[in-house]
């Protein structure tokens, strides 16, 4: 997807976020989109608030935060909360799910076990 397109789907999702606040799809929609554009506190904020509405929902927010807080060099953070996925998506931890989230997964616990810092330490968006 373009960086216009991008823009656009943050228009859209946040517009999206407004009128439905506490919507879970909402508000991954968006966090996804600001994830894509490396605008990585927006999409943390977003996710965060995927997880609290909604801490199973099928978008898997704790994968895209533990890629965040790795990119930070926060490992705990990326631990504690790849953790939580993984109790509550017993299936997937059974490898009973998609290859994609195990390339994820498989990807995340590479990097903590690594005792260099993740390539992508950027943990600040661009001021606005």
């Amino acid at each position: 997807m373009t960086v216009h397109k991008l823009d656009q789907a943050v228009d859209y999702n946040l517009r999206a976020v407004l009128a439905r606040p506490n919507d879970a799809l909402a508000n991954s929609q968006l966090g996804l989109t600001y994830f894509e554009l490396a605008r990585m506190d927006l999409a943390q904020k977003y996710l965060e608030r995927t997880r609290q509405i909604d801490p199973r929902h099928f978008s898997r927010p704790q994968l895209l935060l533990a890629e965040i807080h790795l990119r930070r060099g926060e490992r705990r953070e990326a631990a504690a909360v790849l953790e939580e996925f993984l109790k509550l998506s017993p299936r997937l931890a059974a490898g009973r799910q998609d290859a994609a989230n195990h390339r994820r997964i498989a990807a995340i616990m590479e990097l903590l076990a690594s005792p260099h810092r993740p390539p992508h330490s950027r943990s600040q968006d661009p001021p606005q």
